[in-house]
């Protein structure tokens, strides 16, 4: 047995020989493997927000900006008609469709403030279809008819136009307008 602190000469490597243990080839394998996972996850984060981009996208076009009839506006009118607009200048609308009222179809109604109607507007810009029906909720004035708004409205009288979403929103506000 060498006495304690003796070299054994057999056990000694030249000093450019390496080390017998793989810990620099091992810490290039470890850091290349970190390398590919990090490209991995890399690649998978955008997957999965490109997806998810897409998701937000769709959702925005499929979604955005329903068209919501107000039921209190339908509840405080007093008829409730389908109608095309009138040509220009004209504030007489024939009816089409009677939701509720005492009115006839074929009838013509003169609507005071018509033309100050966002929807109006817009057909009359974008040339819609003549044919295109709206729902009109009425208020008499006199011999006259007026769109109903509410109490605090600012904004200008709503018209709505025919669906088949509109006219289920319609027949359940009136469905549901107080007697």
């Amino acid at each position: 047995m060498p006495a304690m602190g003796a070299v054994n000469l057999a056990e000694v490597r030249p000093a450019n020989d390496p080390p017998r243990y793989a810990l620099p080839q091992f810490a290039d394998d470890a850091e290349r493997l970190s390398n590919v996972w990090r490209f991995r996850v890399l690649k998978f984060l955008i997957v999965v927000s490109i997806a998810w981009f897409g998701c937000i996208v769709f959702l925005a076009v499929t979604s955005a900006n329903p068209l919501v009839v107000s039921q209190p506006q339908i509840n405080q009118s007093q008829v409730v008609v389908s109608a095309a607009i009138p040509a220009a200048e004209s504030e007489v609308i024939v009816v089409e469709r009677v939701w509720a009222g005492d009115v006839k179809v074929g009838e013509k109604l003169s609507v005071l403030q018509i033309h100050d109607t966002p929807a109006v507007q817009h057909a009359r810009t974008e040339k819609q279809p003549a044919d295109q029906l709206y729902i009109f909720p009425l208020t008499r004035f006199g011999r006259f008819y007026r769109i109903t708004t509410l109490p605090h409205q600012t904004s200008a009288p709503i018209i709505y136009p025919v669906t088949p979403e509109t006219i289920d929103q319609v027949k359940q506000a009136l469905r549901e307008k107080p007697r």
